[in-house]
């Protein structure tokens, strides 16, 4: 009997079968069999569900480029070279495949991990909220105004891990990377909700929806916000204008951390419930101990508590809360809530112990470790975060063309032309052969400009910030002349020039005190071959130093 040619099965069945596909990654080792089946099944599978998020790991120690992703589908972790996403870095957002970085510069990225293509959002300066921004005043660097009236400073790094709680993609953005998106940010400190546009140069404040910053989900093309009540705000971001709907709900008491998912169409919400636990006197530590699941009743309206997800798990974190049928893909469970730790930083001054992450049975109520951190794992910031692969952004990452509205500043046009002259070709960390997929297309914001602008209020606190300082004129600190306006963008420029060159020349040590270990551990090696040669010492008398010349 001669066997049958697979590669001429019907285009009919071939496209049956790539319907029933539901993983990503079996849809590409399905259009890689060969030419007959990759021409009849679409590049773009519009198909897909929700994948299975990854689970991005810390940084291994010593190693700054390259970060851990875990699939629990198949059980086993990929190792991709993300240089953007180092130890200093921190991660304001996980959403529709897109990752949001703040560092220690005003700087706000949005990165896609599996493609490294990124762009600049308008940077932490021109928030409503921060009155402004000097590099000069080391220490303090940036002035902001609380509901009060009253002006403190952040250095840095607090703003970097204090100033934004979570940042949202619009969901158009999961869909087309050349979308008219909207990204919105939710505020720690004063519960505001602020938004930029496709091509804006600063954030705006969504007039009547302070304190909604429990979570905030997009949501039937609308942002859905929930307030620690359990209360919502609708917000539609247009063009031109803002419309703000606030929906009365019965109170809700009791849950530390409030969360925002759709599942199958319908708007949930989970209330994560926290312990402040003893750890080694005399530092504390939190741990989730349960969850509670509403469902959102519009005739009410009203949250009604569930029992069961059926066959749904949820994902919760720093990355927007999203639901997925279990059975669709190998390694996840239904009715259960991965959840990774993702309370402030703040949380956690002076504090040992281990980051808060696993699985909750919302059936019995049980909690257990992730897979991958079965071992004790160490407070190491950032903290682990969903990110969800994207097939339809993978797939048109080339689509992200310079956006005429949103040219790049002249320092830093200037510090990438520095670095290309000083740094070695790197390959794309990403590539599927047939997919056009090489290269990192960036666009940014045509300025890093200092705005007049007030607030700001502490997570989960009614009170004035921790960090306050007494107020102080803002002629320190804000460029109010031609003269002082010009010292600052030079400083400016030189800081992120400095900044750029930094990370060029650590990567060249690195690779320099590699070459320096291999030609020691030959030279070694040489050495040893000559005193044998020379009779000097018997071969059985060699320490082994590693592995042999070749």
């Amino acid at each position: 009997m001669m066997a049958g040619d697979w590669s001429q099965l019907p285009p009919d069945l071939l496209g049956k079968i790539a319907q029933n596909l539901n993983l990503f990654i079996d849809y590409l080792r399905f259009r890689a069999v060969c030419v007959n089946w990759r021409s009849e099944v679409p590049k773009r599978p519009l198909h897909l569900p929700t994948q299975l998020p990854w689970l991005m790991l810390n940084n291994k120690r010593g190693n700054e480029i390259f970060r851990g992703f875990f699939s629990l589908s198949e059980d086993k972790i990929h190792w991709l070279e993300l240089p953007e996403a180092s130890r200093r870095e921190r991660f304001r957002g996980s959403s529709q495949g897109w990752l949001v970085v703040v560092g220690e510069t005003p700087m706000i990225t949005l990165l896609n991990p599996l493609t490294r293509v990124k762009f600049y959002l308008p940077p932490l300066s021109t928030f409503p909220t921060v009155l402004g921004f000097d590099i000069s005043q080391v220490g303090r660097e940036y002035l902001l105004k609380n509901s009060s009236g009253h002006r403190y400073t952040r250095n840095l790094r607090e703003m970097r891990d204090r100033f934004m709680q979570k940042v949202i993609v619009s969901s158009n953005l999961g869909t087309s990377s050349d979308a008219d998106y909207v990204i919105l940010a939710v505020l720690n400190e004063t519960g505001d909700l602020a938004f930029c546009r496709r091509g804006d140069e600063a954030w705006s404040l969504i007039p009547d929806a302070q304190s909604y910053c429990e979570d905030v989900i997009d949501y039937k093309g609308s942002f859905h916000a929930v307030d620690k009540y359990g209360r919502i705000a609708i917000c539609d971001v247009g063009d031109t204008s803002v419309v703000v709907k606030l929906i009365e709900t019965p109170r809700l008491f009791g849950g530390d951390i409030l969360y925002l998912v759709e599942l199958s169409g319908e708007l949930f919400l989970v209330m994560k419930y926290l312990e402040l636990k003893p750890y080694d006197e005399p530092d504390l530590i939190y741990k989730t101990t349960r969850f509670e699941v509403s469902k959102f009743d519009s005739s009410g309206p009203i949250w009604n508590k569930v029992e069961n997800l059926g066959d749904y798990a949820l994902f919760l974190g720093k990355n927007s809360s999203l639901s997925v049928p279990a059975s669709h893909f190998p390694g996840c469970r239904a009715n259960c809530i991965y959840f990774t730790d993702d309370y402030s930083e703040a949380n956690y001054e002076g504090v040992c112990g281990e980051h808060d992450l696993g699985i909750f049975n919302l059936g019995d109520g049980s909690v257990e470790l992730l897979p991958c951190y079965s071992q004790h794992s160490q407070l190491i910031w950032p903290p682990p975060l969903w990110v969800s692969p994207n097939p339809l952004i993978i797939l048109k990452s080339l689509a992200m063309q310079q956006d005429p509205r949103m040219l790049p500043p002249e320092e830093v046009s200037n510090a990438r032309l520095r670095k290309k002259k000083a740094s070695r070709h790197v390959a794309p960390v990403f590539q599927m052969q047939g997919e056009n997929l090489k290269g990192v297309q960036e666009t940014l914001p045509s300025s890093f400009k200092v705005t007049q602008k007030a607030q700001k209020r502490n997570l989960k606190s009614e009170g004035s910030p921790s960090f306050q300082q007494p107020e102080r004129s803002t002629s320190d600190s804000l460029p109010d002349s031609s003269r002082s306006a010009n010292d600052y963008r030079a400083l400016r420029r030189k800081y992120l020039l400095l900044e750029e060159e930094s990370c060029i020349l650590g990567r060249e040590l690195e690779e320099v005190e590699d070459e320096v270990k291999a030609l020691e551990d030959e030279k070694l090696a040489l050495l040893d071959q000559l005193v044998v040669l020379e009779g000097l010492i018997d071969p059985s008398e060699l320490q082994p130093r590693g592995p042999p010349l070749s």
